[in-house]
């Protein structure tokens, strides 16, 4: 019969085994063909157990694998805080010059952001055209007819300007300038 063995307490990971392996082996094995066990061998038991469990938590293999799950944690949350910083930067950056950058939500119409210059350029022009037209139509609404031409309107001149193109453009010119058209708008649309 096997003698018990005592587990010493575990403090350190690198705390010298006074049990050899061959030991504890040669006692297992003895556990093991019992049926029953009586008290002394029950607390033996016990105490391997608990002995294990104790190695088991101050083995450098069981931190390594702790701190590595920190690390990893530790990393995850620096990213989530490196994306919300720039996130904030972002706002700051759009509180400080409105004008300069546009959201996703804003779209093309700076209805939050300051007119840039072309932008007051070209709003101006497209006013002016349409005060002129409605001035115009104003006036031949009271009988006023303005008429003007221009030297290209000459009918000579559009009679030899047309025969220089061949027969099927000029009698189908709408159809291929509505065609011209919609690729222009077709292929307009993909670049975006």
């Amino acid at each position: 019969m096997s003698e018990p063995i005592s587990y010493p307490t575990v403090t350190t990971p690198l705390q010298p085994l006074s049990v050899t392996a061959e030991k504890v082996d040669e006692r297992l094995n003895f556990l093991k063909e019992k049926t029953s066990y009586s008290g002394a061998e029950s607390g033996e038991l016990t105490d391997a157990v608990s002995y294990l469990t104790a190695r088991a938590k101050v083995n450098p293999a069981t931190s390594v694998t702790t701190s590595s799950a920190a690390l990893n944690t530790l990393k995850a949350e620096i990213k989530q805080a490196q994306e919300d910083l720039q996130i904030a930067e972002e706002r700051v950056a759009t509180l400080r010059n409105p004008g300069k950058d546009k959201s996703y939500y804003e779209s093309f119409f700076p209805i939050n952001r300051p007119l840039t210059q072309t932008t007051i350029v070209i709003l101006l022009a497209i006013g002016i055209f349409f005060f002129i037209l409605s001035f115009f139509i104003i006036m031949k609404g009271l009988g006023f007819n303005l008429s003007m031409t221009a030297p290209w309107d000459n009918p000579e001149l559009t009679a030899k300007f047309i025969a220089l193109f061949p027969p099927i453009i000029v009698n189908n010119f709408n159809v291929i300038l509505i065609i011209f058209v919609a690729i222009l708008v077709i292929l307009n649309v993909v670049k975006k």
